[in-house]
């Protein structure tokens, strides 16, 4: 026989598991498929002219948030010629604010120019020695500048 306190107990825990699992569903069911296409070191001024150009003509799904992530000399250029429901990332950033970090790009500089995601920790990156935390500290303050990652 199991007794009040522990009943209690077990009511409590199994109502907050239910109120979880609710509140879960709720939040898979109002979520967005989402498909990012990392576009690596790749490209030329034409090719990325090109494809944002097709991008733009493309029909997506209203249900579905699209993501580009170019490499970094063609952000700025993509964000100002790609249509509005589509949003640019970035694929990297570094791990504080603006300075003296010659070729790192700061989360700053990512959101002045409108851009509102970043590939952090991402196994190319992990594969040349990028450890756990750095990945916390860039995550963090990309984070706190308002970028998704």
């Amino acid at each position: 026989m199991i007794s009040g306190s522990a009943a209690r107990k077990l009511a409590q825990t199994a109502t907050t598991a239910g109120a979880r699992a609710f509140h879960a569903s709720t939040r898979a069911e109002a979520r967005k498929f989402f498909v990012g296409g990392n576009w690596k070191c790749n490209g030329s001024v034409s090719q990325v002219n090109d494809l944002v150009s097709m991008i733009n003509q493309s029909t997506l799904s209203t249900d579905t948030e699209v993501v580009v992530c170019p490499s970094q000399v063609y952000v700025q250029g993509v964000q100002e010629k790609l249509r509005g429901d589509i949003s640019v990332g970035a694929q990297d950033c570094w791990v504080q604010g603006n300075g003296a970090f010659t070729g790192e790009t700061s989360a700053d500089m990512l959101a002045d120019m409108g851009v509102g995601w970043v590939i952090i920790g991402h196994s190319e990156r992990r594969g040349k020695g990028e450890a756990d935390a750095e990945v916390a500290a860039k995550a963090k303050y990309a984070l706190d500048k308002g970028l998704k990652v």
